[in-house]
């Protein structure tokens, strides 16, 4: 990784609230309250990215409770109790909105930091480092992550592509960032280390003299990040082995592009959203 250059890093003072282009991408962090004993506090932070390039941290105060980490609906995160230079921390815990105590008071929302992370587009978030980093793609086909915790830091250049960056997964078990691209790859970045890493841990590309139609839209992951599934305008959802670094099949079924997809955390089903109107819910198992 790399430091940006000092345009594209600077904290972002030309608007003091909201984006000043159009928002095409959200995060949501729901992290661990200042004192580790407690089971309940105030958090969540929201991430935004924008047309402008720019990447916004809002504080929500969210009343949160300290809940069980296998609750799949809820954001995991790690203990305050790790190592401080490392990018992922040792243990983890997993917090959830109260929501009774959210509906006596309703939580004030304001801006916390604002970053010119990027010169074009961002086009997708997501959360890493137990909520204290933000690691946005871009069209200006660059992968970049900031600490909006520390405002003397400039965001870090993850990795680049050979055209727009479109769509990101993270894997926290492997403290690796998965992103993919119209350069019609995908590439696997390691961000646990104290150092970051030069290049990719991997990339994943069987299309071979495939058309641009094979462009990476969309992109997901388990939470062990050994399977991807990726959507494109080929109308295929794709299903990757990270760790043997090859294509395991493809589901098709789409008559349009592939906008979203969702693989399970127990990696047996997957959800695919496409332009052809349709939601489709499939098997691992069966293949269909």
């Amino acid at each position: 990784m790399k430091t940006t250059n000092a345009d594209e890093g600077r904290l972002h003072k030309g608007h003091p609230q909201g984006h000043v282009l159009g928002v095409n991408a959200l995060a949501l962090s729901l992290h661990a309250p200042a004192t580790d004993s407690q089971a309940t506090g105030v958090g969540g932070v929201l991430f935004s990215g924008g047309r402008d390039g720019v990447v916004k941290a809002w504080d929500l105060g969210f009343p949160l409770r300290c809940t069980a980490a296998n609750v799949a609906v809820i954001a995991s995160t790690e203990g305050s109790g790790g190592q401080s230079d490392s990018a992922v921390s040792a243990g983890t815990r997993s917090w959830a909105v109260d929501r009774h105590k959210a509906r006596r008071k309703r939580p004030q929302t304001c801006l916390r930091a604002s970053r010119l992370v990027h010169s074009d587009w961002v086009n997708d978030l997501v959360v890493v480092n137990g909520g204290q980093t933000v690691v946005s793609a871009s069209s200006d086909q660059t992968v970049r992550a900031w600490s909006f915790g520390k405002p003397d830091e400039r965001p870090v250049t993850v990795g680049s592509h050979l055209d727009y960056v479109k769509a990101l997964a993270y894997s926290d078990h492997r403290s690796m960032v998965i992103s993919g691209g119209l350069d019609r790859k995908i590439k696997l970045w390691d961000i646990g280390q104290p150092r970051p890493s030069a290049g990719p841990i991997a990339c994943l590309q069987e299309f071979g003299d495939a058309s641009l139609s094979s462009s990476v839209y969309t992109l997901s992951c388990n939470a062990q990040g050994s399977l991807v599934v990726s959507g494109s305008p080929e109308k295929l959802v794709r299903v990757w082995d990270t760790r043997a670094g090859r294509q395991l099949t493809t589901l098709s079924g789409h008559t349009d592009h592939i906008r979203a997809v969702l693989l399970s955390s127990d990696s047996e089903l997957v959800l695919t959203g496409s332009s052809d109107t349709t939601v489709k819910l499939w098997s691992m198992r069966m293949r269909r």
